[in-house]
């Protein structure tokens, strides 16, 4: 057995070695390639125009601006009505009487993708003012048009809409204690 194992390696060392020393080389056919294409450079002031008009329209309340400024996907996801309506309803239940925006920074994610830090100071007339910090706004090359548009979702709203959550104002008003006459 020992004997078949070590001729058969004997052989196949003979062959390997036989073949590399051959002159005959078939000649290799180059294989196609794509001929590489200039990846395009990430305009970040463009990114940072629709960024801003967007934001713009948000604090003058003019939504229909800002539906033009969303992906063509999200407006095939979410007709115009609806995210009008959507921020109206919201900025009526909070009793919104105005906000503005803070951008911070802008961050390069790969080779058509931009996300812009902001912060929301919002002024209410119920309840008190508020700020939302560390907010995410995703901007993409629409490949329809190929500019800058927002990849909105519901959570450009509030965030936690994302997962569900709803807006509510729920009144809770204080039950009024019993009036005695001070003569008792």
């Amino acid at each position: 057995m020992k004997r078949l194992f070590v001729t058969l390696v004997l052989a196949l060392s003979a062959m390997m070695a036989a073949a590399g020393c051959s002159n005959n080389h078939a000649s290799a056919a180059p294989l196609p390639t794509l001929i590489p294409s200039a990846t395009p450079a990430i305009d970040m002031v463009s990114a940072q125009r629709a960024a801003t008009l967007y934001l713009d329209a948000w604090e003058r309340d003019d939504f229909a601006a800002m539906y033009q400024m969303i992906t063509f996907a999200a407006q095939e996801a979410t007709p115009q009505a609806d995210f009008v309506s959507l921020y109206e309803d919201i900025h009526a239940l909070m009793t919104l009487t105005g906000l503005e925006t803070h951008q911070r920074a802008m961050l390069r994610e790969g080779n058509q993708y931009v996300v812009l830090n902001y912060d929301v100071d919002f002024d209410l007339d119920v309840l008190d003012d508020f700020s939302d910090t560390g907010r995410e706004l995703h901007l993409v090359i629409d490949p329809r048009i190929n500019e800058w548009r927002v990849a909105w979702t519901v959570g450009d709203i509030f965030r936690e809409m994302n997962n569900g959550a709803t807006i509510n104002f729920i009144s809770n008003q204080p039950s009024r204690a019993n009036i005695y006459d001070r003569d008792g």
